[in-house]
């Protein structure tokens, strides 16, 4: 849906070369709205190549002097021309770096603003494990989904979920490590259910770890859990 609509706003606006669209998505109704469209290159498109192997900036210079897509040669692969769209065998989670921890008054509320100071980048075979990368790799000293919520009581917890903020996800993982139910948290928080779940399956793992002997592990167990 939002691939076409993309496609669409870009044809109605004659763009050629490098573009990005942003939108938000009421995930009830379906409906969308268009929060900008970026008819350049931008940051997000030297993330999207690394993501996917495909060189939008290259691509986008020689569409600007004249080749079309049949006529470039993917440099990346060396076989596919431009025209073709890459698939993936992975998942690519993007991260936001919140300034938060260094402007500790700030308000940390999110919404359709720029906010972020930077993003991370992480690939791998499963949604939850590129997540924890992405979490790794911000240098918050964060290892998990983990955030200093165990003080809290259930009802705490549950409060939280209702701010849009950047603890959100951190508080939606202790809120299933308290039992809360899943469709409780998406009714709060108006996440769709996939990611509530991915979020559970961490939880669960987390789990599984805290209460295995590790002596007991093999490498088999230890490469999954990795």
């Amino acid at each position: 849906m939002l691939r076409s609509a993309s496609l669409n706003i870009i044809n109605a606006l004659g763009i050629e070369g490098g573009c990005n669209v942003q939108y938000a998505l009421d995930t009830s109704s379906l409906r969308y709205y268009v929060i900008e469209v970026n008819p350049r290159v931008s940051r997000s498109s030297a993330l999207a190549s690394k993501a996917t192997g495909y060189p939008i900036a290259k691509v986008a210079t020689r569409i600007a002097i004249g080749y079309t897509l049949d006529e470039i040669l993917n440099g990346v692969t060396g076989k596919n021309y431009a025209c073709f769209e890459p698939t993936l065998d992975y998942v690519v989670v993007k991260f936001p770096r919140w300034p938060f921890d260094k402007f500790t008054e700030a308000d940390n509320r999110i919404g359709t603003r720029m906010k972020a100071t930077g993003e991370v980048m992480s690939n791998a075979p499963t949604f939850e494990a590129a997540l924890l990368k992405a979490v790794r790799s911000l240098e918050t000293g964060q290892f998990a989904l983990e955030y200093g919520y165990g003080r809290l009581s259930d009802y705490d917890v549950e409060e939280r979920l209702y701010a849009a903020n950047n603890e959100r996800m951190f508080a939606i993982a202790e809120a299933l490590r308290r039992g809360i139910p899943q469709a409780l948290i998406c009714n709060i928080t108006k996440i769709d259910p996939w990611f509530i779940t991915k979020l559970a399956n961490i939880v669960a793992e987390e789990k599984h770890i805290q209460s295995a002997h590790f002596d007991a592990w093999t490498k088999e167990t230890m490469l999954k859990t990795k």
